[in-house]
Parts: C-alpha cells; structure tokens; sequence
C-alpha cells in the first residue's frame, strides 16, 4: 500500500514526551487525530513524519525545537512589579495570563515566579527549545 502524501486525510495516534521522558500530550483510540497533510493543522514535525506511513504503520521521532514551537527567546521573558496587577493575589506559578503593553497590544505569558515584590513572566511555548520525542501511529488514509 502506498504511504500517506500531500493532501491526503490521516487518521492517527500520537503520544508526545518531553526531554524526561514524561508524556506531555497524547491522543488515544477513541478520539484519534485526523488532519489533511500539508493543511498545517498539527505541530510542523508530526504532519512532515506522517508523510510515507501507511495505515498501520507505527513509529518514533524525535522532533528537534525547529519542528515544533522553535527555540527559547531570552527576550520573552519579563519580571513586572507585583503591584501592578490588580488580583496580584490570585497569581499562581504556571498559571497564564494576557499581559497589555502600553502600546496597546497584549501577549499570553507563563508565571514562572512570584516574589515579595516582582511577578516573573515567560512568553515562550513550555517546549521551546526542548527536543520532543513523538510516538505515531497511522490508523487509516484516504485520499
């Protein structure tokens, strides 16, 4: 049977892990994933490792940061006065939050600490920079 191409409807497993070996994401039998391949619906490394895979076909990749959300900007990242926020007592690290710019755009962060005096933010994807290891496995195609 010939592998799945550009254009093709893949119905497929995943189980994504990170650097440690701890499962991040995964998607299991019973709601599988199904994109069109080239349509850009899924991370850039799964959808260009599908390509080939025939129904059936099980496999693991290791996706480098450029295949999934891109490297780590130190720029990303901010430490804001604690008083600035008006429920500076709901703040929990890990949580996110839309922070506006006083040029009147916002951006989502990542509270990566919260000290006496100063809330750090980090506006990087949790696995920029990190390797991912990735688990597929090809339930069917059509095209």
């Amino acid at each position: 049977m010939a592998g799945a191409k550009l254009g093709d409807k893949v119905k497929f497993l995943f189980v994504i892990k990170d650097e440690s070996g701890e499962v991040v994401d995964e998607v299991k039998e019973k709601e599988p994933e199904e994109i069109v391949l080239g349509a850009g619906d899924t991370i850039p490394g799964i959808e260009v490792s599908l390509v080939g895979m025939a129904s059936g076909d099980s496999k693991t990749v290791t996706l480098k940061p450029d295949m999934h959300f891109g490297p780590r900007y130190e720029d990303l990242t901010l430490e804001i006065e604690k008083e600035q926020f008006s429920d500076a007592d709901e703040l929990e690290v890990g949580g996110a939050l839309e922070y506006g710019f006083d040029d009147g755009s916002s951006e989502f962060f990542t509270i990566t600490s919260i000290g006496d005096e100063m809330v750090s933010l980090d506006g990087n994807h949790p696995f920029a920079g990190k390797d991912l290891t990735v688990e597929l496995k090809i339930l069917d195609i059509e095209t």
